[in-house]
């Protein structure tokens, strides 16, 4: 998990560890990114059911992510509210610079989710929080694409 393979720009999602999605935020991405990200997660919910999302943002750019953004950020939220409501388990978002966490948190203040969320200042933070939450329901991360459960 220390490595990065976040891709220069965009996201890049890794199920291989279902329900553990690791998601690399790249130095930028845009709001087309995150909808076709926020769709994709949609999707996987309601085909293979509860999982909690790893966010590595170490490599974003925050000063790139201004109030239109977090704005957007927040609205595709409350658009995905009532579907990943039930499925998503948790949030960990990462970041290494405290003022990028304030920034990350900044969207989390324009719109409270219904799943805990929280940010992190290093992946093995981030990683225990989620294998935690996942725990209480029942589940483990897995070592390749399939579900995990004990």
């Amino acid at each position: 998990m220390e490595g990065t393979d976040a891709p220069e720009a965009g996201i890049a999602v890794d199920r291989r560890r279902w329900p553990l999605v690791v998601l690399r935020v790249g130095a930028r991405f845009d709001a087309e990114d995150a909808r076709a990200l926020w769709e994709s997660a949609v999707s996987l919910a309601a085909e293979r059911g509860p999982f909690a999302n790893l966010i590595d943002c170490r490599l974003l750019l925050t000063q790139r992510v201004g109030p239109a953004e977090r704005r957007a950020l927040a609205e595709l939220y409350r658009a995905h509210h009532e579907a990943l409501r039930r499925t998503l388990v948790c949030e960990a978002w990462v970041h290494g610079s405290p003022l990028a966490r304030g920034v990350l948190r900044a969207i989390h203040w324009l719109y409270r989710t219904p799943w805990p969320s929280a940010v992190y200042r290093t992946l093995p933070e981030a990683e225990n929080r989620c294998v935690r939450a996942l725990a209480r329901h029942g589940l483990r991360p897995g070592g390749d694409d399939a579900s995990a459960r004990p």
